[in-house]
């Protein structure tokens, strides 16, 4: 008897719950106080205070702040590069510097060369690929927010720039790829 009095309770609460929809309103010819309560009432109240929401609402603000781990990987592996550049410069420049049988001018040169060939001053300028709209053809916009050379791409773009490359490949002569073919002679269907 208690299951079924609860059982009662659940699907009135459920019944009352689904009252909450989309169609729930926009009746017309109704009493000012009904209006004025379905004002207040129509939305479901949810379980959480005003202070769970905002602290809820400031922790995806943090994680949305966050760099990009792929971005963040990157930049990372690139200081490292440059980091093992600078250390095995640093140890070509001593073993130049101890061999004392070679003249001082002789020595700088060799370091100057070698500098020249890391030369970890010189950055790569950063391009902001932009997906283009097929709409603007030609005249895209570039973004407001956009730092340095813009790139506007497409997946016709890339399918293009692989077919230059198997033409210049083809002209060059080089590797050949062995297409299969079935007993009749057709090349196979590709799934």
């Amino acid at each position: 008897k208690q299951w079924y009095q609860r059982r009662v309770r659940e699907r009135k609460n459920e019944i009352m719950d689904a009252g909450y929809h989309r169609w729930a309103w926009g009746e017309e010819d109704l009493p000012d106080w009904f209006v004025d309560e379905e004002k207040k009432y129509y939305q479901k109240s949810l379980p959480v205070t005003k202070e769970q929401v905002a602290e809820y609402k400031q922790q995806i603000k943090e994680i949305n702040a966050r760099p990009i781990k792929k971005i963040a990987e990157a930049k990372a592996k690139a200081k490292y590069k440059a980091m093992k550049k600078l250390k095995k410069l640093s140890e070509q420049a001593d073993l130049i510097t101890d061999n004392s049988n070679g003249a001082q001018a002789e020595q700088i040169h060799k370091l100057k060369q070698m500098v020249k060939k890391v030369d970890l001053s010189k950055k790569k300028k950063e391009t902001t690929y932009v997906k283009a709209k097929r709409a603007h053809g030609k005249n895209q916009k570039r973004p407001p927010d956009a730092k340095g050379r813009v790139k506007f791409v497409d997946s016709r773009m890339k399918k293009d720039t692989d077919g230059m490359k198997r033409a210049a490949a083809k002209k060059k002569g080089g590797p050949k790829k062995k297409v299969a073919r079935n007993r009749v002679g057709h090349k196979p269907r590709s799934r």
